[in-house]
């Protein structure tokens, strides 16, 4: 991965009828939502907007602080009572927050001891899944789980031929997605059976030249199943067919100098079917931005809206959630 940029990080997840991520089966809600991020450049910050906000606009809410123990937010997400969730990498820790904390707030609790920390995601029983790059497996922890807990169960992604284990995220038969974008043999995203452990081989394996994936790092499903991967080494998003499995061909590209898609991270559906990219551009071109297409788009495209500029607070964006 690249884990030194001019800066550092990414993110995805959440549970919840009222939310809309990476990283959740559930159906979402139809109605207002706020787009988080988490940011881990020269600002380390999660930063908040409507989701349908545009252009040089400055974040509704920021967390940020020493108390709030922040030092490079990854994977967001929500439990089923609003609680975000945060992967954070530099801290091995998951750190969370109660409903509706601004500023320098404090955590309401803290998962510690993990490795390398990616991505955050629930099950249908909100059991928490933690992707773990430097640690190469997936930990579940049971609900509310604090501190120096014990995982009730972990896949090793090892086993699968992974050498990282980055996003996670659900399909709607409950199917654990994990994407992986460093890896000298190719970049997979493979999937595992509800309730794999251990050694457990995958049920779907996405690899293979005819891929294209190239630093498969962000990764989120729709609707309907297809699979979206950010490839920060080609700064390009492709899109799977449901069930892809092998050697597959993208079934659509998003990629060039219109998409202002530049060193993509994380990626997000909200719940009118749009989705939302995570750009680490630094100054770029184009700099740091938040890109929204709609879940059609293909080839050489400009997003229908791009959240850009010196007032949005955006430094390295790379975590990305909807709530």
């Amino acid at each position: 991965m690249l884990r030194k940029l001019p800066y550092l990080v990414v993110g995805v997840a959440l549970l919840a009828s009222a939310c809309s991520s990476s990283s959740t089966s559930t159906s979402p809600t139809p109605g207002p939502q706020t787009l988080y991020v988490g940011n881990c450049g020269s600002t380390i910050s999660i930063t908040e907007y409507p989701a349908s906000a545009t252009g040089n606009v400055a974040p509704t809410v920021t967390i940020a602080g020493a108390a709030t123990l922040l030092q490079c937010p990854e994977g967001l997400a929500f439990d089923s009572a609003g609680t975000l969730y945060v992967a954070d990498y530099s801290s091995n820790s998951v750190i969370e927050f109660a409903p509706g904390a601004s500023g320098n707030a404090t955590p309401v609790r803290q998962i510690t001891g993990l490795s390398g920390p990616v991505d955050v995601a629930f099950d249908s029983s909100g059991n928490l899944y933690v992707g773990q790059y430097t640690g190469n497996r997936v930990d579940v922890f049971a609900p509310l789980a604090n501190g120096a807990a014990t995982p009730i169960r972990s896949i090793n992604t090892g086993a699968a031929g992974l050498l990282h284990a980055d996003y996670v995220h659900f399909d709607t038969s409950g199917n654990l997605w994990v994407s992986e974008e460093v890896n000298p043999a190719g970049n997979h995203v493979v999937a595992y059976a509800p309730g794999a452990s251990g050694n457990a081989t995958p049920v779907f394996s996405i690899t293979g030249a005819n891929t294209q994936l190239s630093g498969a790092l962000g990764m989120t499903l729709d609707s309907a199943n297809n699979i979206y991967v950010s490839n920060y080494g080609s700064s390009a998003v492709t899109v799977y067919a449901a069930g892809s499995n092998g050697n597959v061909a993208p079934i659509r590209t998003v990629s060039g100098a219109l998409t202002q898609i530049h060193i993509p991270y994380g990626i997000a559906f909200d719940n009118a079917g749009n989705y939302y990219v995570a750009n680490c551009s630094g100054a770029g071109p184009p700099p740091d931005n938040v890109a929204v297409f709609p879940s059609t788009a293909n080839g050489n495209v400009a997003p229908a809206r791009d959240i850009a500029g010196a007032a949005t607070g955006l430094s390295c964006p790379w975590g990305i959630t909807l709530h």
